[in-house]
């Protein structure tokens, strides 16, 4: 299992990161060799998001739009995303299992502080 020691900068920096960059974008994205996943879409009633296989531009452009979705009442879930979306290469999701959540998503962890929160894995053609 992933450990803390993970974040190279050392965790009350890899905290200062990820909340600037929420405070600055509403979200922090965070990528490893495995995926690339949301910290901060919690705050805003919504699960973490993870896309595997994917560049972090490509997941940063798919993960803003649902953001600013959310963010101004435009959508309500995921599933409404992917139907009101026909050009969005997403076409389906589902729930994270709390063991790959807990081996994948430390950041999300260090943020939230507790493994309480839901993830939403999407799905692309």
């Amino acid at each position: 299992m992933q450990e803390y020691n993970f974040f190279l900068d050392g965790i009350a920096e890899q905290k200062d990161k990820i909340i600037s960059s929420i405070n600055e974008h509403g979200f922090y994205l965070h990528q490893d060799d495995k995926c690339v996943y949301t910290v901060g879409m919690s705050c805003v009633g919504f699960p973490e998001l993870l896309m595997y296989n994917q560049s972090l531009e490509s997941a940063d452009e798919i993960f803003s739009d649902i953001y600013c979705g959310v963010k101004h009442d435009k959508m309500a879930s995921i599933k409404e995303f992917i139907e009101n979306n026909p050009f969005s290469r997403l076409i389906g999701f589902e729930p994270l299992s709390d063991t790959t959540k807990q081996s994948l998503l430390w950041s999300a962890r260090l943020f939230l502080e507790s493994w309480n929160f839901d993830v939403v894995e999407l799905k692309t053609n």
